[in-house]
């Protein structure tokens, strides 16, 4: 992949004659600009498949007061305000892929009128499903929205959107720029909400030393192998999921190992999921991919611009230090990689002369909400049964969520690679906290190798050869 060039940003309003792009420059454009690293990984892979890979749906149900007209000024309005979703793709020059930045761009809201509809819930599920298989041309939108009404005060809207626009932490952003928008116009109030572009992140990262980020991964990772299985293995893809509960007695082992050792919830997940990798994937240093933020970096208000930043990193997980060793490298690693973090997973493992297929695994910390709630009390409708539908380009894909004192996981797996039984998998993950809790300066190779786990269920893993 190409990285963005320090001559970043082509005005249409400049008078250039610069057709960088391979479209027809015109005064609809405001702004011809290059990729992110993540951004060009994700368009490549749609350039190569043109399938669902990366393609997101937010789907929920809005019970109340919904004002339609109000509803599509909120959504033209946020589009205004935030380049990221005035942006289209030009790939004409596979080399050097530009987002045109389009002045302006107004879209209209799909309604569909189900009331009084006996299977309403059948013919949701099939404009879900439908909506998808029409994927996203990327050379015209990025995301589109439908509203179907259910009966009186109730609808069900879903916008399918890629995710080369945004991350989860945008549609955060989003979500509060949604409710003062909405409320400002139904109360005809003056409207001003600031917002930080992400224009300003590309410039950013046109202004990096990729040499030294280069340096930084392929020393991180010189130790990394990769996985034992995947030679053996069928080529299909079939995903499948299954979801594991982990009840308040493993949250409070988790909570205990956090106390104790001075890092984070999250670590400790990392490092029992790693420790399940170890074991059973890899004959010494494993690899896991983590999902971060990537807003861990020095651009003025990172935390309120709309866009792309979220990446997937490799994380080490060795396997000669002890369980409180683990857990003190796990934290400071993602700490210290977050200044590296904008290079694309393929160039990162590349920099160790490792496949992106030797980071099979990935593991995403889910920061969701199923409800919203608007911040004024004379709002006139709840946002609730929020859920998303994404299809992670990923053999194995956890997704963790946390909550008041339990956590579940998700995880997302091609049946024809891996096998997962949810009980004994959640006896394993259960298993390997309780003897990291109690032998927290023993050895992480003397519990694999060892057999002092044999005490505790093994998780029904197979390897599928179809």
């Amino acid at each position: 992949m190409c990285k963005p060039e320090n001559k970043n940003v082509y005005s249409a309003g400049s008078g250039s004659n610069d057709n960088t792009s391979g479209m027809e420059f015109s005064d609809e454009f405001q702004a011809v600009l290059p990729l992110s690293p993540v951004q060009q990984g994700m368009l490549y892979h749609y350039m190569l498949r043109k399938d669902r890979a990366y393609l997101e749906q937010a789907v929920c149900l809005v019970e109340g007061e919904l004002d339609l007209e109000i509803l599509e000024y909120t959504v033209n309005r946020l589009i205004e305000e935030n380049e990221i979703l005035r942006t289209i793709y030009d790939y004409s020059q596979p080399d050097s892929p530009r987002q045109i930045l389009l002045r302006k761009r107004l879209i209209k809201l799909e309604m569909i009128d189900l009331s009084g509809m006996e299977d309403q819930k059948n013919r949701i599920n099939v404009f879900i499903e439908n909506d998808a298989d029409r994927n996203i041309d990327l050379t015209r939108e990025t995301f589109r929205i439908a509203v179907m009404k259910l009966g009186e005060s109730r609808y069900k809207m879903v916008c399918t959107y890629h995710h080369i626009i945004m991350d989860a932490w945008s549609i955060k952003q989003l979500e509060k720029l949604f409710f003062s928008t909405y409320y400002s116009r139904m109360k005809n109030l003056v409207h001003n909400n600031t917002n930080y572009q992400y224009s300003s992140y590309l410039e950013w990262i046109a202004r990096q030393d990729y040499e030294k980020a280069r340096e930084y991964w392929s020393l991180y990772l010189k130790e990394a192998s990769a996985p034992i299985y995947q030679e053996q293995l069928s080529e299909k893809t079939e995903i499948t999921s299954i979801n594991i509960d982990i009840s308040e007695y493993p949250d409070r082992i988790i909570r205990d190992i956090a106390l104790c050792g001075k890092v984070t919830y999250n670590t400790v997940i990392l490092a029992a999921w790693g420790i399940f990798v170890l074991k059973n994937y890899y004959k010494s240093d494993a690899v896991i991919g983590c999902v971060v933020s990537g807003r861990m970096i020095d651009v003025k208000n990172v935390e309120k611009i709309c866009g792309l930043f979220v990446n997937t990193v490799p994380v080490l997980i060795p396997g000669n230090l002890s369980f409180i060793e683990l857990l003190k490298k796990i934290q400071g690693d993602i700490l210290k990689s977050s200044k590296f973090s904008y290079l694309s997973l393929g160039e990162i493992m590349s920099c160790a002369n490792l496949k992106t297929n030797d980071n099979f695994m990935v593991i995403n910390f889910n920061i969701d909400s199923e409800e919203l709630i608007a911040p004024y009390e004379d709002f006139p409708f709840v946002i609730k049964d929020i859920y998303y539908r994404e299809l992670a380009n990923y053999e194995l894909y956890l997704d963790v969520k946390k909550k008041q004192e339990t956590c579940s996981i998700n995880i997302n797996y091609n049946r024809h690679k891996f096998y997962f039984d949810a009980g004994d998998l959640r006896d394993e993950i259960t298993g390997i906290l309780e003897y990291m809790k109690n032998q927290l300066f023993s050895s992480v190779q003397d519990f694999i190798s060892t057999g002092n786990n044999s005490d505790f269920i093994a998780a029904d893993v197979e390897f599928n050869f179809e």
